[in-house]
């Protein structure tokens, strides 16, 4: 990042003194270069994602994409369960104390993997035990009771990954997690498509657990490597305070994420138990792939929030807060524009690349675009709420989006199937960025 700032102050003068005041806010030059660094990283990774799960609506038709859908829903419900929300505690811990308490650093990396690795390994054991229940009495489909039960052992790898990489960006490493993201979309891909090709839904989940166990490596050794670069004790013991802060601040954020995520799988369950459900599931899939581009640059750029919103106010209190959040809002919602607008454009395209079957969907991908930008600005003022510890408010928020997700499907699923999911998403989206505008508006106007 020094260095494209070098090139263009030589290249292009007269435009780098109009932006230099800018890039003398508090916050700025770091949500830039952790910016462009997540971005990248992300964007490598959501390549591959993306052609992997056009391929798999080749393999497995619209009926096994939707068992997809469901199987990746059903996982990414019980992610944060397992994981405790231990990395957004690590991230937001490891920047506010890697200036000045390198010792209480250790201690909260010692705190999250511990609590990473028990709630992971519980709620992977808890998967394998109901997969049979949950397939047979939930989805209606017997078929993915294997599937679940593999999908569990991702689970425990996916919490500790999580525990070491909110760690990392506590670190502002973004150009490491850049590297890491890469690195398993590369690997996952061939994976994921192999499996699928050889083996259905069942290889799919044994790519699963194969990429899961090796990010956790990279992330073990990148991890090692930054803590030494930075004089981290490489033991620590943690003390009774440094626990407290899983009441304070993991709980309310592991429950406001988990509240989310079973609101999402129910609406989906809604849908899938429709006639002809699982093929109107597959349609909201495949749509909801190409939402994900969108959100992934917001998810990408939002991981660069937390750490520096916590640390520019620790440094330069309310008024550089407030420069630093307006600089993300701005940037996350023109690249969420950006993004949303020719790929709602290509719909009709996008949609024939995944087979006949998903050519009705058109709706469903429009308004899931329309979802992608509001979420990604929501996504901003609720990483900012974070920031500032008020998970009280986080928690609300995740209730009142998920009541209204919920809601949604019930009263819209049955007469409109994927439209009306499509239509419940946007109206969460909505919701969640309402509220957190709300209680920044709120708190940083006083």
């Amino acid at each position: 990042m020094t260095s494209l700032i070098a090139a263009a102050r030589e290249r292009f003068p007269r435009l780098y003194r109009l932006a230099s005041p800018v890039l003398a806010r508090p916050g700025i030059r770091t949500t830039l270069r952790g910016a462009s660094w997540s971005v990248t990283g992300a964007a490598a990774g959501r390549i591959f994602t993306l052609a992997s799960s056009v391929m798999l609506g080749r393999f497995l038709g619209a009926a096994g994409l939707g068992e997809y859908g469901i199987l990746n829903s059903t996982t990414g419900t019980l992610g944060p369960l397992g994981a405790m929300q231990t990395g957004l505690t690590a991230t937001k811990y490891v920047a506010e104390c890697r200036g000045t308490d390198l010792p209480r650093v250790a201690r909260i990396m010692a705190v999250s993997t511990r609590v990473a690795a028990i709630s992971g390994g519980v709620t992977a054991l808890a998967l394998m035990a109901a997969s049979q229940f949950i397939a047979h009495r939930c989805l209606a489909a017997p078929g993915l009771t294997g599937p679940l039960a593999i999908s569990a052992i991702f689970l425990l790898f996916n919490s500790l990954s999580s525990s070491q990489t909110g760690a990392i960006a506590g670190f502002a490493a973004f150009k490491e997690l850049a590297w890491i993201g890469a690195v398993s979309g590369v690997i996952s891909f061939p994976l994921v498509v192999g499996g699928a090709y050889y083996f259905g839904i069942t290889g799919v989940a044994v790519a699963w657990v194969i990429g899961g166990c090796v990010t956790w490596r990279i992330n073990s050794a990148v991890l090692r490597k930054i803590c030494r670069t930075a004089g981290v004790p490489a033991r620590a013991r943690p003390e009774r305070e440094d626990y407290k802060i899983l009441w304070r601040f993991s709980l309310p954020s592991m429950l406001a994420s988990t509240i989310s995520g079973p609101a999402a799988w129910a609406a989906n369950a809604v849908l899938v138990n429709q006639a002809g459900g699982y093929r109107e599931m597959g349609i909201f899939a495949a749509a909801n792939q190409w939402r994900t581009p969108v959100l992934f640059v917001a998810s990408a750029m939002s991981a660069v929030v937390v750490p520096v919103l916590a640390n520019v106010t620790s440094s330069d209190g309310v008024a550089g807060f407030k420069s630093a959040l307006r600089f993300n809002v701005a940037l996350n919602g023109a690249v969420a524009v950006a993004g949303a607008l020719p790929i709602a454009l290509l719909a009709p395209v996008i949609l024939s690349w995944y087979g006949k079957e998903f050519r009705g969907g058109t709706t469903t991908f429009l308004l899931l675009q329309v979802s992608a930008v509001l979420a990604a600005i929501g996504w901003v003022y609720g990483s900012a709420v974070v920031s500032q510890g008020r998970m009280r408010i986080v928690l609300l928020t995740h209730v009142a989006s998920a009541l209204a997700l919920v809601t949604g499907a019930m009263l819209l699923v049955p007469k409109y199937r994927a439209v009306g999911l499509a239509w419940t998403v946007t109206l969460q989206a909505f919701v969640f960025l309402a509220i957190s505008f709300a209680a920044i508006a709120l708190k940083t106007d006083k």
